[in-house]
Formats: structure tokens, sequence, C-alpha cells
């Protein structure tokens, strides 16, 4: 059946005649209505969930209050200790950096153990130059220097050879012998080219004699121009040094003007030329 004729079937509507102002009031309350039900449908989709019922249903208000400044107090103690634990590990990590530049203070101080071990690798070098200019005229010579207020000199000598003993407490002869040494590790190290030694007759023999070879060895002998030997005329000194090559003999005399009878003390210089 077509369209058309289904429409040519359907009843007619009937057309009901209302006033305007019976119309306007129902389309307001229409709209009311529908503006309801969409609050209505909002309230429904979003509910406030309701708290769950109380355990008991009388509920004393200090017991709350009370409970609540517990609460807050035992807050305020983590929050407390939460900061003590961040205090502490700042004052470690200060302590720790107090630590290390105290240190490195102390290491650096006039008799801390850095500047100690840099002047302590010096004097062994010191200590080496002496010992092998030792070795070469008086065995058994055996030099240490102890850094202490300066420099403190010790000697082993062959008749002391337990332990090294100050300087100070050698003989004169030993004197002579380790100040010889010590001006020829000088000379060596700045270069001096000049070397002076006096009281000879305070040495032994043998120590002179090692001398006088010493004094004739050109690898010795290439490191000055002139050394100049002083004396008493004792036999020993003349008997050793006398016939040295390029070596010159001066006398000296020396008046003790303090005593009543004028006394001549001849001394004797032994300038060597070494060039």
């Amino acid at each position: 059946m077509s369209e058309k004729k289904l429409r040519m079937q359907r009843p007619a509507k009937k057309r009901v005649s209302v006033p305007k102002k019976d119309y306007d009031a129902a389309k307001s309350a229409y709209a009311e209505y529908a503006k309801l039900q969409a609050e209505l449908a909002a309230y429904e989709k979003n509910l406030v969930t309701l708290p769950d019922k109380p355990e008991s249903e009388t509920v004393n208000p200090e017991e709350l209050a009370k409970k609540k400044r517990e609460l807050e107090a035992e807050k305020k103690n983590a929050e407390d200790y939460a900061y003590k634990q961040t205090l502490l590990k700042e004052a470690e990590t200060q302590k720790a950096r107090y630590a290390v530049e105290t240190g490195m203070i102390r290491a650096l101080e006039d008799k801390g153990p850095v500047r100690t071990k840099i002047i302590e690798f010096y004097l062994q070098q010191f200590e080496g130059v002496c010992n092998a200019r030792a070795a070469q005229f008086a065995p058994g010579y055996i030099f240490k220097f102890h850094p202490d207020n300066g420099v403190k000199i010790f000697v082993k000598t062959p008749t002391m050879q337990k332990r090294y003993y100050p300087l100070a407490s050698c003989s004169n002869g030993e004197k002579v012998l380790a100040s010889f040494i010590l001006t020829d590790m000088v000379n060596q190290l700045t270069g001096s080219r000049l070397m002076f030694v006096d009281n000879l007759e305070a040495m032994d023999l043998e120590h002179m004699q090692g001398l006088r070879k010493l004094l004739e060895t050109p690898e010795f002998t290439a490191e000055y121009d002139h050394i100049f030997l002083c004396g008493v005329n004792h036999l020993d000194v003349i008997k050793t040094f006398m016939g040295m090559k390029n070596a010159k003999f001066i006398k000296l005399q020396e008046i003790d003007s303090d005593a009543k009878t004028a006394r001549i003390h001849h001394n004797i210089m032994l300038a060597a030329t070494c060039r």
C-alpha cells in the first residue's frame, strides 16, 4: 500500500483551540518540570557518600579533643625527629670536612709531617754526599742529620760504632775531620771552589795521611781552585804534607801578648793550587 494511501486512511488530528494565556502557563510549567528533572538527574549522579556509622553512637567530645591533641603532639614529634635527623647528617658532613681541613693544616705546619718528610728527604741527600766522601779517606765515619729545631748532626766514628753520637761530643781531631767533610758537602751543593781547614794538628796520623791522599786525587782537586790547610808545625803535620805537588808552605807567627814573656807560636799554612 502506498504511503499516500496510508496518510489518507489515518484519522485527521483534532485541533483544539486553547487560549494563549493558558498555553503560556502550561509551557512555563513544563519548562520548570524539565529543569527539575535535570537537577534531579545531576543529584542522583553525584550523590554524597555518607560517613560510616560510628561504632558508638554516644561520642564524648572531650575524649575526641584529647585524642586530637595527642595526634597533633605525635605529629609534631615526628616532624621534630625528621628535622633532627637532617641536622645530624649536616653535622656529620661538617665534622668530616673539618677533620680533612684540620689534617691538611696540621700536615702543612712548620713541624707537620709534609714539611718534615721534605726536610728528611733532603737531609738524606746531604748524608749521602757526606758518607760517600768519608768512605774515600776516613772509613768508619758515618753521618746522620736529624731535624730538631734546625738540623742536628750525629756521627759514628771507627771507635764509636754502636750508635750515633752528637758531633759536639767528638774529639777535636774527629771534629776537624767532620768539619772538612761537611764543608766539602756544602761546596759540592753550592759550587764553591775554595776549601779552608784549620787545626790539622788535632787529627791523628792515619787521617792526615788519608786527607793528603784525597787532596792528591785528581777527581777531588778538579772540584776546587784552592785549598788552604792550617795548623801548628807539628812533626806529623810537616811529615805528612811536605812534598805535596802544587802545594806551598807558608810560615806564620802569632805572638801571645798576654804573657809576661812573649811566646812565639809557629804556625804553617799549606796553600794547594788545584789548577
